[in-house]
């Protein structure tokens, strides 16, 4: 019995065991988590490229000269080599998912010794190990992507890949960019422990997606193999023909494998095999002597050169990463569009173009710089059109690598084999390739800055033209082409400058062809299958109903106000951490427990919440679709609670914000879910009403936990902020505790096909139990109606949000939320201290200011609930957009007419005199008044607008998901960069703010559509006839929908034959027995 025979059943045991959880089938979502690998490697460039050159690091690890920095930063790279060339042992016998675990799992490893090192040989074997489960997943991801994406889009599949690398840079370095600010070992410390979280989620995912399914058709499991293929091309159909082509060439290619021997990794250097892998092993690594990562791991020392440093340095720094990710997304669609040699071609001619260009530069006019051990020439700053020059050539060969060599290698060198068997093992040297050169740039690099200064990229531009060459004649287009038609390519020797029009001499049937020659075995195939075993639920239906069933055995309440209240905890939680934080900002036991932080670490920590929030909302779907509203609740809840416990006994800063991160990870869940979920249940004759009851819970929150606040600030020490942190638990725990008397939403148990339940809630809601109420029988149809089309429709994801058809509603939603933050309010919140503090007040008097404040806003949004039924949507929008303006200019205009100088505070830079008390007044009461304007309009309207707006509810969650996440990134930009701006430009923040209230009016005018009391259908309508927004309020459907009492009828006619058809069936059963 050979090697891998004997590991066949430990294999099975282990998928048993991670298949105990429902997969999803999204071709996207799956190779989105798989390549949450991609994402790791580029955490670890950013993590490094950030502070190579920052005091704090320099001074903790003694200013490591340069082969000791190329050696630190290369280490990740010596550990991705022999990780890859490992994985091929583990994803071979146990599958892809299982070297993805493993990579995730090293991953976190790593990260956690990274972030406690406390010398350079620590800080080396962390990223030795990183490296090592980035090994693993760079080499499996892109194979584990080309196995499951259809043909079509094969290429925009395994571009993710690289996507993720470019996201995780970008991400890293906002990160690392917040933190440089710090002072202490924090600044570094931070960055490499977040780094633990994608690891966390790739571990996570794993248990939601399915395995390869060549690897199970290899293991003998066809069934499972062919469910999973029909699942991710046909919806379930195992009929439809691109799913009978995609089996046929799992078996054609797996009976050629049979045949022949074991493969192994000297097969890969055979005759046969020996061009396939050159190509693909030169692939990798010409990828890495394009001088990328050059660009990625040492860009401090590049803009160094060009006279860039400190803030200066790193702001070029965070354009060229925007670029990268930003170009990196039209290409995935480029790829299936224009192939795969031409985009290799014209990376290669315009890299070398830009790298000869800043070469060229930095010859003529870079000058000897003796004040770095590293950065050796320097363009001094009288040349400033040369400097932008060398940033401008920088960014355009970062655009140029991106769309071509960055996403389109790890695509070909997964598909470049031509059969199943050498795929693996090749892919795996060939990616220990990119890695031990990536390992070689990465080390050598500092010292040729050193020696060779401008004539580093000389070299790495002559290496672009030697790659051009090769590509031209020696990679042949892989774009659309079966397996069996590259081996073909490969077999028949054709040049490689002809296989773009190639086709094959003795021709393959055509999809159609094959399609029909397959249907016929399928067919016999599936009369025997029938025959055998009835039709299975899919496997997301059966773990999510458990926990359905888990938590219904508490009683339901059926109350929508008390449902609503519930579920909008999450708004109070919300609320909490706002006053949590703006209650203490200024406090001494609060500033010297935590070492007074400057302008930009307050922000960052204040901030910290709404960036855990950004996440949270965009991970809420892939919870909430699967496993119903309620368990997007309960996350939110134990996250809540546990980064609340976190809060509370921090010990420094580092603790504080990932305490902050955590919790606000739980409230992205809740703001996500609670507004939709509200909606959902709410009669559409109070939808309004109870849509609001979120912004309520918002702003109640607010007020509870500053008077909880207030009482502990009379506390000297560091209890005063931990009693009032520790006591964030409570709404958690109230939520956690609730959840089980709530129902589940009707429209997710219809989806999965529990009407009758479904109906029993709606009755139990809107009619005290009555089924055959109109409002019930009117709700349950237009369930039906939108479920049938959505059943109809393809599955939905992120990406539908952008298609033709729903990018206005994305970008209406999304600016919804957008404009909410830059109204200015949360501004307001989270620093009405050191607003106050501008108007002249101290101690209590800011304290009780602010009460007031607070109290203003909860009775407004209260009242508001009864008027957003009757004004509409879109009036009370204007009227806020419209008054917010003008309070924000108030408030400028008073500080600029009378405030003078202050210079007894880092943040606060200007203060009203006490000789001016009057205009001190007229500060606060703009300010009451804006709190006033907000609170009646965009706070409550705007939870509710963008859970109605889709018009369909298969757009409904990830829309909601998506716009809130946006809400949550705006929030963490104006809560970071808030106290730099009030520190400044003073005054002129609130002409800023006022400005956007401006815009936002126009915006609403023209965009926005009315929605108050619609049904889905009608909106959906506006949508599609593209109706003025100006014109919706008034609007009526040219093909008239029935009126709801219309409706009811014509339902109630079906709904009684449905029931008199019920009846009839027992009473012959009854007559049977």
């Amino acid at each position: 019995m050979g090697y891998e025979d004997k590991l066949v059943a430990p294999a099975l045991k282990f998928r048993n065991f991670i298949d105990r959880t429902p997969n999803t089938y999204n071709v996207y979502l799956i190779a989105s988590i798989a390549c949450i690998s991609g994402g790791m490697f580029g955490f670890d460039i950013s993590s490094m490229s950030v502070f190579v050159g920052q005091e704090p690091y320099l001074r903790y690890f003694h200013s490591p000269k340069s082969t000791m920095q190329g050696f630190i930063t290369a280490a990740m790279s010596l550990g991705s080599f022999f990780g890859s060339l490992l994985s091929s042992f583990v994803s071979e016998p146990f599958g892809r998912r299982a070297s993805l675990l493993i990579c995730g799992f090293l991953w976190c490893v790593g990260a956690a010794i990274q972030s406690s090192a406390q010398n350079v040989a620590q800080l080396i074997i962390g990223r030795i190990i990183s490296g090592f489960g980035v090994g693993f997943g760079s080499s499996v991801a892109p194979v584990y992507g080309s196995e499951m994406a259809p043909r079509k889009i094969r290429g925009t599949i395994g571009g993710i890949f690289q996507f993720s690398v470019t996201l995780g840079i970008f991400i890293m370095f906002l990160i690392g960019y917040g933190c440089s600010k710090i002072h202490g070992l924090a600044s570094f410390r931070i960055p490499w422990g977040v780094q633990i979280v994608p690891g966390l989620f790739l571990l996570f995912g794993c248990f939601f997606i399915p395995e390869s399914p060549r690897w199970l058709a290899k293991q003998g499991y066809w069934e499972e193999a062919e469910t999973i293929v029909a699942n991710i091309q046909a919806k379930g159909n195992r009929e439809d023909p691109d799913v009978l082509i995609e089996i046929s060439e799992i078996k054609e290619q797996l009976l050629l494998d049979e045949h022949a021997k074991a493969f192994t990794y000297a097969d890969l250097f055979t005759k046969k095999y020996r061009a396939r892998t050159i190509t693909a092993i030169f692939a990798q690594i010409w990828q890495q002597l394009t001088g990328m990562n050059v660009m990625m791991y040492y860009i401090v020392y590049i803009f160094q050169m060009a006279g860039y440093e400190g803030d200066t340095n790193l702001i070029p720094s965070l354009i060229q990463y925007i670029i990268n990710a930003a170009v990196t997304v039209p290409s995935l669609y480029l790829l299936d569009k224009v192939g795969r040699r031409k985009m290799l071609l014209f990376g290669a001619a315009a890299m070398m173009a830009w790298q000869f260009g800043v070469a060229g530069i930095l010859a003529t006019y870079a000058e000897p710089y003796d004040y770095s051990d590293t950065v050796k020439i320097l363009i001094p700053k009288k040349h400033k059109p040369a400097a932008k020059g060398v940033i401008a050539c920088c960014y355009l060969f970062v655009a140029s690598f991106a769309s071509t060599w960055g996403v389109g290698i790890w695509v070909y060198c997964s598909e470049v084999w031509g059969d199943s068997q050498s795929r693996q093992r090749g892919a795996a040297i060939a990616t220990a390739a990119n890695w031990i050169f990536n390992f070689a740039i990465a080390m050598f690099t500092p010292s040729s800055f050193k020696n060779i200064t401008w004539k580093t990229y000389c070299i790495y531009a002559t290496f672009c033209a030697c790659m051009f060459i090769h590509v031209f004649f020696f990679f042949p287009e892989t774009k659309g082409k079966r397996l069996e038609e590259i081996a073909q390519i490969w077999e028949e020797k054709v040049p490689a400058w002809k296989t773009s029009k190639w086709q094959p001499h003795v021709p393959l049937l055509s999809d159609h062809e094959l399609a029909e020659k397959m249907s016929t075995k399928h067919d016999e195939g599936m009369l025997q299958s029938q025959a055998s075993s009835e039709e299975k639920p899919t496997k997301l239906v059966g773990p999510a109903m458990k926990f359905r069933n888990f938590l219904d055995r508490t009683p339901n309440i059926y109350n929508p106000y008390v449902i609503s209240m519930i579920s909008c905890i999450a708004g109070m939680m919300f609320g909490f951490d706002i006053s949590s934080m703006s209650a203490f900002v200024s406090l001494p036991a609060y500033v010297d427990y935590f070492n007074y932080p400057t302008a930009v670490i307050q922000g960052f920590i204040t901030s910290a919440m709404a960036l855990g929030s950004f996440f949270g909302s965009i991970a809420s779907a892939f919870v909430s679709e699967p496993f119903g509203r309620r368990a997007s609740l309960l996350t939110c809840s134990l996250f809540w609670m546990i980064g609340a416990a976190i809060q509370s006994s921090a010990q420094n800063r580092a603790q504080l914000i990932v305490g902050r991160i955590i919790s606000g990870f739980g409230v992205g869940f809740g703001s996500s879910v609670a507004p939709v979920y509200g909606s959902e249940m709410a009669p559409r004759k109070i939808r309004g009403r109870i849509g609001g009851i979120f912004q309520l819970s918002v702003t109640l929150g607010i007020m509870i936990m500053f008077f909880i606040s207030y009482g502990a600030s009379h506390i000297k020490t560091a209890a005063s902020f931990r009693l009032a942190w520790g006591l964030q638990i409570v709404p958690g725990l109230l939520m956690c505790i609730g959840i089980f008397f709530i129902p589940e939403s009707p429209r997710w148990l219809a989806k999965q096909g529990y009407w009758d339940e479904a109906e029993i809630i709606v009755a139990n809601i809107q009619a005290k139990g009555d089924r055959e109420d109109p409002d019930v029988l009117i709700e349950i149809s237009e369930i039906k109606e939108q479920l049938l089309l959505d059943e109809n429709a393809k599955a939905f994801t992120y990406a539908d949000l952008f298609s033709k058809k729903y990018l206005p509603r994305t970008i209406t939603a999304m600016f919804a939320q957008i404009w909410q933050q830059l109204t200015g309010m949360n501004v307001m919140m989270y620093y009405i201290v050191f607003i106050f503090e501008m108007a002249g007040y101290g101690g209590n008097g800011v304290l009780v200011s602010s009460t007031i404040q607070y109290v203003i806003f909860v009775v407004v949004t209260f009242v508001s609930l009864f008027f957003l039924d009757k004004f509409g949507r879109r009036k009370i929008l204007l009227f806020g957009a419209a008054s917010m303006m003008a309070w924000q200019f108030g408030v400028a205009g008073i500080l600029a007419t009378y405030s003078e100088p202050y210079d007894l505070s880092d943040t606060v830079k200007i203060r009203i005199p006490g000789n001016h008390k009057a205009a001190a007044k007229g500060v606060i009461a703009c300010c009451y008044l804006f709190v006033a304007s907000f609170g009646f309009s965009w706070g409550v309207g705007i939870w509710l607008y963008c859970s109605e707006v889709w018009g369909d509810s298969q757009s409904r969650q990830r829309g909601a998901a998506v716009s809130t996440a946006s809400n949550w990134i705006f929030n963490f930009a104006l809560a970071m960069f808030t106290p730099s701006s009030f520190k400044n430009i003073t005054w002129k923040t609130y002409c800023i703010y006022a400005t956007f209230c401006a815009c936002m009016f126009i915006h609403v005018y023209f965009f926005f559509p009315e929605t108050k009391g619609k049904r889905l259908e009608e909106i959906a309508q506006i949508w599609e006839e593209k109706i003025p927004a100006w014109k919706t309020t008034n609007w009526q459907p040219h093909v008239p929908l029935l009126s709801d009492h219309e409706l009811a009828e014509k339902i109630n006619a079906k709904h009684v034959e449905r029931v008199n058809s019920r009846e009839h069936s027992d009473n012959d059963e009854k007559s049977q027995v």
